[in-house]
């Protein structure tokens, strides 16, 4: 007689990569082993949450539509190897991308019939190699003599001459080592004159900026100090404020680290993106989740503590308002933003009993563990996001020259604030990422348009809210997740992405079979996003939600 499985209940909220990545994993596992995973996946949105954005696009000259990802799902090689990993293991097809990039200045806030950019610098992508492209502004200048030539290309020449130079300077400083304070001075042009552990407490890019700006004589004569400042303004924020769909002043305040790990990690690597749209991720990856436990259209209301009996362990509940209930979740795994987790955490510590003598000790100490883990959470800093699907060239640079697969604009210092933002507009202290969509000739994709599009042009807008590290949430972090120790002298940062191991707070119960057996509790963990190291991407999401599984619940259940 075969005998019967154990049946381990888990409820996972929330259903972007995260959530269905611990969905998948816990499925995967519970097929292998004597133990039967049975996977709750909820989402409050029609559809499941990593495609809910998504649109359908009518493909011009062709019968058909193409699925457009909102936002755009790009990853690149060297900071992406799970994901990566993971989409292999499901099948997914993807294909290189490597983007081009046009960095522009708008000069004026104003309406579309006079709105005017300035594009400063042009990379042709491939890590560098293939080179940069010399701007409007620059050409504009020669009028057919010979003068006039060799003026614009002597200024090109020298223009790409500092760039080239600051970019390899950028890539030395982000290279994972620590150089003595003794080869400071010799080497000052090139090397962080700082120690390591000046980084590990959370030095921001504008504090890094400012040491890292040449000071020597020699330096300032040739005004390469105040080109290096121009150099971290008018690429590396643009670029990192694309990247973490943030402001200026988040980009300037965030810690350095992560962007110089990013940096490093990605030098030589080329950019993907699914061929099939992540709408094909979502069906591969569920593909082992039966449909009545994939609740969709289900906000959750509250979460409800159930203590033991003679016959039954400590379980969760998840109401889901007032007339729908699941029962018996051994593990509730949070895979939706931190902000949002800490109302349910608080109406589960709400149902969890009152201290009393009778009580066993393990109750209580659940109940410190819950209150730390809203303390942690509360700790993670989200900003306002807007992703705009739509077909107004204005929102380019105003040469065609200039454009390139992914565009960056910033707004002028001098350039008029308006009171208050347009509407579906962020504040002009953002980089407005413009993508040229593939095969949908003039359709775009703008990320935090600083300018609105023609409201004729817009074919769908979606509201977000993403994570961004703070110093106070990296340091918050190590409750989540932390790093092995690292090796003395060396600045490995998130290298290794399945280098690190959960933190005190993850489980907020026992970590072992052998534990359970005698207290048993209930299990609360956390992944998504925010909840690794680096900056906060799809590769975090897929880290965060592997390592919950794996050292968590599988661990703490004996699989």
């Amino acid at each position: 007689m075969i005998p019967r499985k154990r049946t381990v209940k888990v409820a996972v909220v929330g259903s972007g990569l995260a959530g269905l990545t611990a969905a998948y994993k816990l499925a995967k596992a519970s097929e292998l082993r004597e133990v039967h995973v049975e996977v709750h996946l909820f989402e409050k949105a029609p559809t499941l949450g990593m495609d809910c954005h998504s649109v359908s696009v009518p493909i011009p000259g062709q019968q058909g539509k193409q699925r457009v990802d909102v936002p755009m799902r790009s990853f690149q090689g060297g900071y992406y190897p799970q994901l990566i990993s993971l989409y292999q293991e499901l099948g997914v097809s993807f294909r290189e991308a490597d983007f081009s990039y046009s960095f522009s200045t708008l000069k004026s806030l104003a309406n579309n019939s006079t709105r005017s950019t300035m594009t400063n610098f042009i990379y042709n992508g491939a890590s560098g190699t293939k080179g940069i492209g010399m701007p409007s502004s620059m050409s504009s200048k020669m009028d057919g003599s010979v003068t006039s030539l060799v003026e614009a290309y002597a200024v090109f020449a020298f223009s790409a001459l500092l760039v080239g130079m600051f970019y390899l300077r950028l890539i030395i400083f982000s290279l994972p080592l620590h150089i003595p304070e003794w080869l400071s001075w010799p080497l000052s042009w090139t090397t962080i004159p700082f120690r390591l552990y000046e980084i590990e407490k959370g030095m921001t890019l504008r504090q890094w900026k400012d040491i890292t700006t040449p000071t020597s004589p020699l330096s300032k004569f040739l005004g390469l100090d105040s080109r290096w400042r121009d150099f971290v303004e008018q690429v590396m924020v643009p670029l990192f404020s694309a990247v973490c769909t943030a402001g200026s002043e988040d980009i300037w305040e965030h810690p350095v680290e992560e962007f110089l790990d990013y940096i490093y990690l990605t030098l030589g690597t080329h950019h993907y993106v699914v061929l099939n749209g992540v709408q094909d991720v979502v069906h591969r990856i569920t593909a082992l989740l039966h449909p009545s436990q994939i609740h969709t259209s289900s906000a959750i209301t509250g979460l409800e503590y159930h203590s033991a009996t003679e016959h039954s362990i400590p379980t969760v509940s998840v109401h889901c308002g007032a007339e729908k209930s699941y029962h018996g979740f051994s593990h509730v795994i949070f895979a939706t933003q931190a902000n949002h987790s800490i109302p349910l955490l608080q109406s589960y510590l709400d149902t969890l009993p009152d201290p009393h003598p009778k009580n066993p000790l393990y109750l209580e100490e659940q109940r410190t563990a819950v209150s730390a883990q809203i303390d942690c959470l509360q700790t993670f800093k989200y900003v306002h996001a807007i992703v705009i699907n739509h077909t107004d060239p204005s929102l380019l640079p105003s040469a065609a020259q200039d454009r390139r697969d992914l565009n960056l604009i910033v707004a002028a210092p001098d350039a008029p604030r308006p009171a208050k933002p347009a509407a579906h507009c962020v504040d002009a202290s953002y980089a407005m990422a413009t993508h040229v969509l593939p095969r949908l000739a003039g359709v775009y994709q703008t990320t935090n348009p600083i300018v609105p599009p023609a409201p004729a042009a817009v074919i769908s807008v979606a509201h977000m809210q993403r994570a961004v590290v703070t110093p106070a949430s990296k340091a918050a972090l190590r409750g989540l997740w932390r790093e092995r120790a690292r090796t003395a002298g060396w600045r490995w940062g998130c290298a290794g992405a399945d280098s690190g191991v959960l933190g005190e707070l993850q489980g907020v119960g026992a970590r072992s079979a052998e534990e359970n057996e005698k207290n048993r509790v209930p299990g609360i963990w956390f992944c998504g996003s925010y909840a690794h190291c680096g900056i906060p991407l799809l590769e975090g999401c897929v880290v965060s939600a592997t390592n919950v599984v794996d050292q968590g619940i599988r661990r703490c259940e004996g699989i």
